[in-house]
């Protein structure tokens, strides 16, 4: 890498999922389609691909004045849970953090209808013997009544986002005729079910004979446009006497498919790397690219590691040059790529599919990418194509959208 990082830049290209309303970019219709729907006694279920910027939006909501301002809000990230324990602490860490339960009167009615939830915020199963964890398992559903009969005691209404809500199908415990049977009660909160897995929460919310069928309104967030993202970019590098070039954003934008997290890494990178007067262009976001690749060069070798056989490799290697991929079981394929087979595709697949790993996404019909778009490059990067896929971004990009339309779980 041949440029040297900025110091005390004041980088506008914030990286995480909480970004401050002058940074956050665009979203202003489904923002307004969320105040609407939720100030309207609605609850919502919001499906988004991966790193499409779901959770900022989120986030984001909860800034709104017509939002933050008029109800409590709770985020609560179940994507790492496992069954209804998992749930219980990553609920009550929720309620502890909140906002409003950090307040003198917050805190007083929270330990006075269940000082347990401290106990569950904290709460590793791991160190219990078999006994005491029964023991508390019998208590889980008290703990649950206490939780949303305080939600209906608040003075403000609620709003509480489960975000990766899919995720509640994998739990043994029948956790979403659970959930329905509080939801279906509650007067004084609203829900936001979020999640990436699209065929999953079609499935939870259209299907009449689940739980949450129709419970709650569709959403679905799709790319920022290229020409709102132009303007986005060139706004913040200006406002700092910064210059970037319109081809750098779209060789961007092409490159990362239009995924907000990994555009929102790469320019963060180029903002620190252009001093005042200066300005960002294809080659600067090259070398931001080869640096990030080179910092996280640890990291991507142990993913890669993750998969032990030469046949799950060889599978990761042909979706890191096809991009996005179809007739993986075909013969051509296999032969192109020494798969080994459709049985070992099919099998290798399934496994890297898991969400819980996250390696690989089907993004259509028969369509499979890689989750991480910089893995990819640091795959074409070993292999000595880097080039190659650069060149070919704007195709990519186009590749992945028509997969896009074929996508199963879209709602009606």
């Amino acid at each position: 890498m041949n440029i040297k990082r900025l110091a005390g830049t004041g980088n506008p290209f914030i990286i995480g999922t909480d970004i401050p309303n002058e940074y956050f970019c665009d979203r202003e219709m489904e923002t307004a389609k969320l105040i609407g729907y939720i100030t309207n006694g609605n609850n919502v279920v919001l499906k988004a691909q991966r790193r499409l910027g779901k959770t900022s939006l989120l986030m984001h909501l909860f800034k709104q004045p017509e939002i933050g301002g008029r109800y409590n809000t709770l985020m609560v990230d179940i994507y790492m849970t496992k069954g209804e324990s998992d749930f219980i602490r990553e609920f009550s860490k929720a309620f502890l953090n909140a906002p409003f339960t950090k307040t003198e009167k917050g805190k007083n009615a929270l330990n006075e209808l269940f000082p347990e939830v401290r106990l569950y915020a904290n709460l590793n199963l791991g160190v219990f013997n078999a006994g005491a964890e029964a023991k508390l398992r019998t208590e889980y559903a008290v703990t649950l009544d206490k939780m949303f009969a305080f939600l209906e005691q608040t003075d403000k209404p609620n709003l509480v986002v489960f975000d990766e809500f899919q995720t509640i199908e994998e739990y043994p415990e029948k956790m979403s005729a659970i959930l329905r049977s509080y939801v279906q009660k509650m007067t004084n909160t609203r829900f936001v079910f979020s999640g990436s897995e699209r065929h999953l929460l079609a499935s939870m919310f259209n299907e009449s004979n689940k739980p949450f069928f129709r419970t709650a309104l569709p959403m679905e967030l799709d790319i920022i446009p290229e020409a709102t993202y132009q303007a986005f970019c060139s706004r913040l590098f200006e406002q700092r006497k910064r210059h970037i070039t319109s081809e750098a954003i779209s060789f961007t934008y092409d490159l990362f498919t239009a995924n907000t997290y990994e555009m929102q890494q790469v320019m963060n990178l180029a903002f620190s790397f252009t001093g005042e007067g200066k300005t960002a262009g294809i080659p600067v976001i090259k070398d931001c690219i080869q640096g990030y690749l080179l910092d996280n060069d640890a990291y991507y070798r142990k993913l890669l590691a993750q998969s032990k056989s030469v046949k799950e490799r060889n599978l990761l290697q042909c979706l890191a040059v096809e991009s996005t991929a179809s007739e993986l079981t075909s013969q051509a394929m296999i032969s192109k790529y020494n798969l080994g087979g459709p049985s070992s595709v099919t099998s290798s697949l399934k496994k890297l599919t898991n969400m819980k790993r996250a390696t690989v996404s089907e993004i259509g019909s028969g369509h499979f990418r890689l989750q991480d778009k910089f893995f990819e490059l640091w795959l074409c990067d070993a292999i000595g194509i880097l080039e190659q896929k650069y060149e070919m971004a704007a195709d990519t990009f186009r590749k992945e959208r028509e997969a896009l339309r074929s996508l199963p779980g879209r709602f009606a």
